[in-house]
């Protein structure tokens, strides 16, 4: 995972509003999935392929704002001793905010009520994935060596 951390020779540039709002944010997630990572917010993710990913990626998210914490949430209902271990967190060289996007209360009260109902899931039930099928995530046709890629003309 990536993180934002403006430690010196980094290049994070964030308004004051974004990052006192994350850092509440992050607070409340980490508390409520008892985890402790710094930003579960930053769009820089990335995951190796292994048996856990059908598991976690395999059912729709409850959440449509915050499913970066319900990722966290499924991870640690499966491997709950050994999530602290498989998750790093990468402080990044550079990150801006992107210019325009608009943060308003009712996000924040939207980010609330997902993280109530991913708390209710996911700590205070016991969740475990389906493995159906139907709900399984189908890999994408890759082009094969010889083929290009087709791209729209500009």
């Amino acid at each position: 995972f990536g993180t934002r951390i403006p430690l010196l020779g980094r290049d994070i540039r964030r308004s004051f509003k974004r990052h006192v709002c994350g850092r509440l944010f992050a607070t409340a997630a980490r508390r409520t999935l008892s985890l402790r990572i710094y930003d579960t917010q930053c769009g820089a993710k990335l995951f190796r392929n292994g048996p856990m990913i059908p598991q976690v990626f395999g059912e729709r998210f409850l959440a449509r704002w915050i499913f970066d914490v319900e990722i966290l949430a499924r991870w640690r209902c499966l491997q709950p001793k050994s999530l602290q271990q498989q998750v790093y967190e990468l402080p990044l060289e550079a990150w801006r905010d992107v210019a325009g996007s608009k943060l308003k209360g009712s996000d924040f009260v939207k980010a609330a009520g997902e993280l109530a109902a991913i708390h209710r899931r996911y700590v205070l039930s016991r969740w475990t994935p389906r493995l159906d099928e139907s709900d399984a995530p189908q890999s994408l046709p890759l082009p094969a060596a010889d083929q290009e890629p087709r791209r729209k003309a500009a």
